[in-house]
């Protein structure tokens, strides 16, 4: 997987870049497959210190002002750098695209944000609604990312809350609803497994840090109490994140307004 992304990477044909690969407590031959095939990539190695972590990791490796993030277990599509820098040219310091997810879990495919969904502007209301974007369709300055903080320790809703704290202080600009990226949901993929404990803990999450953001919405320290509660009492039946999604858009329970 990681050969595949890191040449999807290549296949943007973007000349000035900066490739920092951030392997994660890896226990096969993943180091010397990077060095023999891509031996222009930063390689960086720690002891499975989870996502975040480790992004946070590779930006302090980096030199870039204009960030860009690839989980190993998807792709950049060719176009994928050219929009999100175009749409950022607008004056944008943080930037995202649609990603299409295909479901290994479940079967079938679907879009990250859902079609029509996307938003531009001012996110912060909706994003304490749902994290309709992930990091590997994401583009941000080096400024930006410095001021939210980072990404953090936790392992799972580490994305989620770190786009929160973006969008507490920037505007995003979106690139359309053209995919720039593709995306597994698989069995071993944090978003393709999980419990309740897990889609409980990242809204508890997310309540902790609206708490510390500068800005507020009305009802939403209530709103994120009742979801936990209700996660609580229907999570037992969801198997992905994408399916606590659904089961939440069932219910009404996602609003875009």
């Amino acid at each position: 997987m990681l050969t595949r992304a890191l040449e999807s990477v290549y296949s943007c044909n973007y000349k000035e870049l900066e490739v920092v690969v951030v392997d994660d407590g890896s226990l096969d031959s993943t180091p010397d497959m990077v060095a023999e095939r891509f031996p222009q990539v930063k390689l960086i190695r720690l002891d499975g210190v989870g996502p975040g972590l480790a992004r946070d990791a590779g930006v302090r490796a980096s030199r870039a002002e204009v960030l860009m993030f690839l989980d190993s277990d998807d792709l950049w599509l060719p176009d994928h750098i050219s929009k999100l820098l175009t749409v950022m040219s607008q004056g944008y310091e943080v930037v995202y695209g649609t990603v299409k997810t295909m479901d290994d879990v479940n079967g079938g495919e679907f879009f990250i944000p859902d079609q029509g969904m996307g938003a531009q502007g001012d996110c912060f209301a909706r994003l304490l609604h749902w994290c309709f974007l992930i990091p590997s369709a994401l583009a941000l300055t080096r400024g930006a990312y410095e001021q939210s903080g980072g990404f953090g320790e936790s392992v799972t809703g580490e994305d989620w809350v770190f786009f929160l704290k973006l969008a507490d202080q920037y505007d995003f600009g979106f690139s359309g609803p053209q995919p720039i990226s593709l995306r597994r949901l698989h069995h071993r993929s944090l978003s393709g497994s999980g419990n309740v404990d897990m889609y409980a803990g990242t809204v508890r999450m997310l309540r902790d840090t609206y708490a510390t953001c500068s800005r507020s919405v009305p009802g939403t320290t209530q709103r994120l109490a009742d979801l936990e509660k209700w996660i609580m009492e229907k999570g037992e039946q969801w198997t992905t994140v994408q399916q606590w999604y659904s089961a939440m858009k069932r219910e009404g329970l996602i609003e875009w307004g």
